[in-house]
């Protein structure tokens, strides 16, 4: 093989690995603002049944909310999966990192409140830490900065959630959602867009 054709070959892989990591990328995009937008309606109901002095149906609300999250997520990630020719190392460990952050969602929001480990106000605070676990882990390995950047803020949210009461902690709740989960959502998606369009025009 001569030497240009070597590096035809190299360029080739690195197009490929890129294509392959802008996808996955792009495919986080979505489900950030999935679950931001199914977030958000859920903390909005949360509060009026609050209002509304129905405190009985909270659970309901969440396990509703979030209960429809996670079946769309698993019926979106299994298509996604059938359709992919090849399974990224990142990808695979991406899904491992958030289906583990997954079950210490429920553990964390659910599980541990009804055992009386702690008190419901540690819910907040214990679930944005788990949040920023997640968007770090997926900034690094996608070499995002933006991700680690909405990782910090889930953990400085985290914070002041301690200190937060009633319908402040719901507000901060809220620009969380929208800062840390929403916007990024919003970026990646962008970025994809627009690289995509770039690729047809090339290709064309």
């Amino acid at each position: 093989m001569k030497p240009e054709e070597a590096m035809d070959e190299i360029q080739l892989i690195k197009r490929m690995i890129e294509e392959t990591k802008r996808r996955s990328t792009a495919a986080y995009g979505n489900y950030f603002v999935g679950w931001g937008i199914l977030i958000l309606l859920a903390i909005i109901v949360n509060y009026v049944l609050i209002y509304l002095e129905r405190y009985n149906l909270i659970w309901v609300d969440w396990i509703v909310f979030m209960g429809l999250g996670t079946v769309i997520s698993a019926i979106d990630g299994s298509k996604k999966a059938a359709r992919a020719q090849v399974q990224t190392y990142t990808s695979k460990i991406l899904s491992y990192v958030w289906a583990g952050c997954g079950v210490a969602f429920i553990l964390v929001g659910f599980i541990f409140p009804i055992l009386n480990l702690y008190s419901y106000r540690a819910i907040s605070p214990l679930v944005s830490l788990v949040a920023g676990l997640g968007m770090f882990v997926t900034g690094g390995l996608y070499e995002w900065s933006l991700l680690k950047w909405a990782a910090a803020i889930w953990w400085l949210g985290a914070i002041a959630l301690v200190f937060a009461h009633g319908f402040v902690q719901g507000g901060i709740l809220i620009l969380l959602v929208v800062v840390g989960y929403l916007y990024p959502g919003i970026q990646l998606n962008r970025h994809y867009g627009k690289k995509g369009g770039q690729d047809a025009t090339e290709n064309a």
